[in-house]
């Protein structure tokens, strides 16, 4: 049974004793090689426009097994050892009512933004200085956050503890790339020559929370653990591609 009849017979209410078996061995394997992480890698995105045409027009998949963001560009001409500085700009909201952090409040909005920004550059900061002026060897980054949905924490908890309810939950995982009642966050990057503006790489990627109890009651902590997840992923590959030294890859 492939994932979207799981999901179809989910909706319907219509799983039999031995489908919800064979569920459990796969949802078995599934934690078995998630292990505890706090947040999940989705491979489904939208592109909000923020990139542009041209630069979607260049991005491709990235590779989920080297833990790459879902869609991804890189001009692997540019980077080298002489990228000592970046310029980060505000992060900002790139608001979409159809998407699901439409109807969240500007102070909500805003505390995320900050939230990312400042975890961004505490990261980055280790291997990069930080400037506020374009000048040679500085790159130049854009962040917009495009997407974002607080975590039902209530249902979220009981839906980790209670076998079936999860059972379900990762059911809808699999047909939805979320679990039920947990949150998440996509957020799309854009990298230029600080002198040139030429755009040398770019992201777009989302993560959904995953069902544990060490996130506690914090309504955000799906969308926060995945922002600690990619500034610590970012500052990584940005050491990587620029010949730096202890560079610390992140778990997932």
């Amino acid at each position: 049974m492939t994932a979207k009849q799981w999901g179809w017979c989910w909706v319907k209410g219509r799983l039999s004793m031995r489908e919800v078996g064979a569920m459990a061995c796969v949802l078995l394997v599934l934690v078995l090689s998630t292990g505890c992480a706090e947040t999940r890698h989705a491979m489904s995105v939208d592109k909000s426009g923020f990139l542009g045409e041209e630069v979607y027009a260049e991005m491709t998949k990235g590779d989920e097994s080297k833990l790459q963001p879902a869609l991804r560009f890189r001009d692997d001409s540019y980077f080298s050892k002489d990228i000592t500085k970046i310029i980060l700009d505000p992060i900002f909201l790139y608001r979409q009512p159809q998407h699901m952090g439409g109807g969240n409040s500007n102070q909500n909005a805003q505390m995320l933004l900050n939230y990312f920004y400042n975890k961004l550059y505490l990261a980055l900061s280790k291997h990069f200085e930080i400037v506020d002026q374009p000048g040679p060897g500085t790159m130049r980054w854009q962040i917009a956050l495009t997407d974002y949905e607080q975590s039902w924490v209530a249902l979220d908890m009981v839906s980790t503890v209670v076998p079936q309810l999860r059972v379900i939950s990762e059911i809808k995982w699999l047909a939805t790339d979320k679990p039920s009642f947990a949150g998440g966050v996509q957020a799309e990057l854009k990298i230029s020559e600080s002198q040139t503006g030429k755009v040398i790489a770019a992201a777009i990627d989302r993560r959904v929370g995953s069902k544990t109890l060490t996130k506690g009651t914090d309504s955000w902590a799906d969308v926060k653990n995945a922002m600690d997840f990619w500034a610590l992923q970012s500052a990584y590959r940005a050491c990587r591609i620029t010949h730096g030294i202890e560079c610390v890859m992140p778990k997932p």
